[in-house]
């Protein structure tokens, strides 16, 4: 098949996006990665963080020669390894999500951006985010939402005719 494993040559392209912060689940992914390469050709993009973050979970030089720890990167950037990855990673220890905001990017097969899922605490997170997303110029084929009042519907659906009509 064409999948990320097909050839043996290929290596698995994972990415991680997110701050170094433990409850944001860089330790556990590095720990899971590490045992992910002792199996799996693999190799792991990690923007968010640089080298000392990486450094200062994973100590095993063989699998950090295995990893691209970029920091803070640009858009375009973002998007292109977005792009290049087969599997996009984003382990989560956070006790309480529904207490925060968070969005969720999902790309189909072929790399496209298909879905954004936006969860959040108050009642105008949805319709702030949906703003910066297009303010970002990121335009989806779907937008899941969680639910909302019958008024926050009606903000959401002129946001959405305003800004992508089609």
């Amino acid at each position: 098949g064409d999948g990320p494993l097909a050839a043996a040559t290929h290596k698995l392209r994972v990415l991680f996006v997110g701050r170094p912060e433990e409850r944001k689940g860089l330790p556990v992914l590095l720990s899971a990665f590490e045992a992910l390469v002792e199996h799996v050709p693999a190799h792991l993009t990690v923007i968010g963080a640089d080298a000392d973050d990486v450094r200062r979970y994973l100590g095993d030089q063989e699998t950090l020669s295995r990893i691209d720890a970029l920091g803070h990167v640009r858009a375009p950037e973002l998007w292109r390894n977005l792009a290049e990855a087969d599997v996009l990673c984003a382990p989560s220890l956070a006790p309480r999500v529904r207490e925060q905001t968070s969005v969720r990017f999902v790309l189909d097969v072929t790399g496209a951006l298909s879905v954004i899922s936006i969860v959040g605490p108050e009642a105008d997170t949805v319709l702030r985010a949906l703003k910066r997303l297009y303010n970002l110029g990121i335009y989806p084929e779907w937008w899941k939402l969680e639910p909302m009042t019958g008024a926050q519907w009606q903000a959401v659906d002129a946001l959405i005719e305003e800004r992508d009509p089609h």
